[in-house]
């Protein structure tokens, strides 16, 4: 059976992390790509790294930076202080889980962008960017040392 890569235990890790932890309740997704139901909001859509950064790091080791982003889907009026605090809970809780910080060198919210749904004005997304460096065995992709 093979395991999973870092990036992959990162992006469970963040989903379970999140499952009910925050006003988006169980609607904690990876990589969500369908259309979100009025009443499946807010809810959270995990992003996982379009691709990544190696560099050499000592002998034997390799240093990886990636990019996640974390997605908040809201609607209401304004759409924004619906998103805003399950932000700040998605990011407190990023932030402070031991077993996702010890599978990172470090770990920083890079960027926050804000989008208003084009066809409704009261939904939109709050959008956080962390970016994660982790050093893996040259050899082996599943586990962070």
């Amino acid at each position: 059976m093979t395991s999973s890569s870092v990036v992959g235990q990162i992006t469970d890790r963040m989903v379970a992390l999140l499952m009910n932890a925050t006003d988006a309740q169980d609607r904690v997704f990876d990589s969500r790509a369908a259309a979100v139901a009025r009443d499946e909001t807010p809810c959270i859509a995990i992003t996982p790294p379009k691709s990544e950064e190696s560099k050499v790091f000592g002998r034997g080791v390799d240093e990886k930076t990636v990019v996640f982003t974390v997605e908040v889907l809201a609607r209401g009026e304004p759409w924004r202080k619906v998103a805003d605090p399950v932000v700040v809970d998605v990011h407190r809780l990023l932030m402070n889980d031991a077993q996702l910080l010890a599978m990172v060198v470090d770990m920083r919210a890079s960027g926050r962008e804000w989008e208003d749904a084009e066809a409704d004005q009261t939904a939109g997304i709050d959008a956080v960017s962390y970016r994660l460096i982790y050093q893996t065995s040259s050899n082996d992709l599943t586990t962070s040392i």
